[in-house]
C-alpha cells in the first residue's frame, strides 16, 4: 500500500458530512491501485477514527522485505514473518474493543491491510471459541479493473506500465500464496466482505461517498 503521509483530500473532508461510527474497526482491503490508503485516510478523518496502515508498520519493521511504495519482489513466505503480521493485525483489532483501557477512551480504527479480512475472521473464530468479546468489525473490499490499477500505479510511481504490471502481478501472486498458507484458502474471496466497491470509474471522493452511504444505510455510522 501507499505511504500514509499521502495528502488527504481536504475538499471532500470540508464538503462531506462528519459521521459518528458505531463500528469498532473498519478494515479496508484491496490490491495495489485500488486506493485503499487514500480512501482509508479520508474515512478516518470524517469518522474521527485512528488510521493504521499494516503495510507501513511492517515496512518499518522489515526494511529488507518491504521495499518503498511498492513491493518489488513480493513478501517472502517466511513463517515467522507471517505470524508476526498475524499477531499485529489481531492486536490492532482487539485493542479497538470499547472496554479496552486507553488514554483517549473509545476511538474506532480504520485499518488499511491487505490481510484485514483474514485477521477479522480468524480473530472472531478464536474469540468465540474462548467465549471472549470481539469488536464490531466491518470488512470493505475495493476493486478496480487491472488496466485501471496499472494506470494509477504507473502515474503515482513514475514507472512504466509494463514494469508496474510485472511488479504487481508478482506481488498479487505471492500475496495469494501467503493467504492460502495461513488460512487454507484464498482470503481474497468475496465471501469474506460486508461491502465490495468497484471504483474503476470512481475517484476517491466518489468512493468515500459510496462507502459512507452504505455505512449509514446499515447503521454502522450515525
Amino acid at each position: 500500500m501507499g505511504k500514509t503521509e499521502r495528502p488527504i483530500n481536504t475538499r471532500l473532508i470540508e464538503n462531506e458530512q462528519r459521521l459518528t461510527p458505531v463500528y469498532d474497526v473498519l478494515e479496508i482491503v484491496g490490491e495495489a491501485g485500488t486506493g485503499t490508503t487514500s480512501t482509508g485516510l479520508v474515512l478516518a478523518e470524517l469518522h474521527d477514527a485512528r488510521f493504521i496502515s499494516i503495510g507501513d508498520i511492517v515496512g518499518k519493521i522489515n526494511q529488507g522485505i518491504w521495499q518503498g511504495r511498492l513491493l518489488e519482489d513480493g513478501r517472502e513466505l517466511n513463517v515467522a514473518i507471517d505470524k508476526k503480521v498475524d499477531r499485529l493485525g489481531q492486536l490492532i483489532i482487539r485493542n479497538a474493543l470499547p472496554q479496552y483501557p486507553n488514554t483517549n477512551g473509545r476511538r474506532p480504527v480504520v485499518v488499511d491491510s491487505r490481510m484485514g479480512a483474514y485477521f477479522a475472521i480468524k480473530g472472531k473464530q478464536e474469540a468465540e471459541e474462548k467465549g471472549q468479546p470481539f469488536p464490531n468489525v466491518v470488512k470493505i473490499k475495493l476493486t478496480a479493473d487491472e488496466d485501471v490499477r496499472i494506470s494509477r500505479l504507473s502515474e503515482r510511481e513514475g514507472i512504466s506500465k509494463e514494469e508496474i504490471r510485472r511488479i504487481t502481478t508478482r506481488r498479487d501472486t505471492m500475496d495469494s500464496e501467503t493467504y492460502r498458507k495461513l488460512q487454507g484458502q484464498d482470503v481474497a474471496s468475496n465471501n469474506f466482505f460486508d461491502l465490495i466497491v468497484d471504483n474503476s470509474n470512481l475517484n476517491v471522493d466518489q468512493t468515500v461517498s459510496s462507502i459512507n452511504q452504505w455505512l449509514k444505510r446499515n447503521n454502522y455510522v450515525k
